[in-house]
């Protein structure tokens, strides 16, 4: 499980229902307001990780972490559709060698929860051509995105690549041409 939790003025982590909390494996920041952790599990046991927010709608929030991985859970309406979907869909594109999309590393369904590598950042301004290309070319491995919209864009600095992200959505097309003998 994990809680989304505050850090108060005296260094103390409060949540709802379990009061203040003492920080004795975490790095205090400057500015302790500021910070966001996410404790796996047990917040008495296991370690903190720092976490960005990067997105909080009807449908989900995400959460940037300090090494990298991006932490999606989903609410709202569908919320299990669309958690089921994505994992699915995810799954799919890894299999078919997809590297432009992110890879599953966890899949929560008891929490709705998925955890992702980061595909980069994103894209405040791209060409509306290069962003047809994208959806264009994620179909090539079989899935339709279903929502090409260039916030679902993001740029992976360390090899120069346009990347898809936000698959909640897409449909997995049905194979064309014959199938292969098992």
């Amino acid at each position: 499980m994990i809680l989304s939790l505050k850090v108060n003025r005296e260094a103390r982590l409060t949540a709802p229902g379990a009061g203040a909390l003492p920080i004795s494996n975490c790095i205090v920041p400057a500015n302790p307001c500021a910070w966001t952790f996410l404790f796996n599990s047990n917040p008495l046991r296991d370690s903190c990780l720092h976490v960005l927010k990067v997105k909080d709608t009807l449908r989900s929030t995400v959460n940037l972490t300090f090494d990298g991985r991006v932490v999606k859970v989903y609410h709202g309406p569908s919320a299990r559709a669309r958690f089921d979907n994505e994992t699915r869909v995810l799954r799919y594109l890894e299999k078919r060698g997809c590297d432009f999309v992110p890879r599953l590393l966890e899949a929560d369904p008891e929490e709705l929860r998925i955890v992702t590598n980061s595909c980069g950042s994103r894209v405040e301004h791209i060409d509306e051509q290069r962003v047809k290309e994208l959806f264009l070319e994620v179909e090539r491995y079989g899935v339709r995105h279903e929502d090409p919209d260039p916030r679902n864009v993001t740029y992976r600095q360390s090899d120069g690549r346009f990347c898809l992200v936000d698959f909640e959505f897409a449909t997995i097309l049905p194979e064309v041409g014959p199938k292969l003998p098992a």
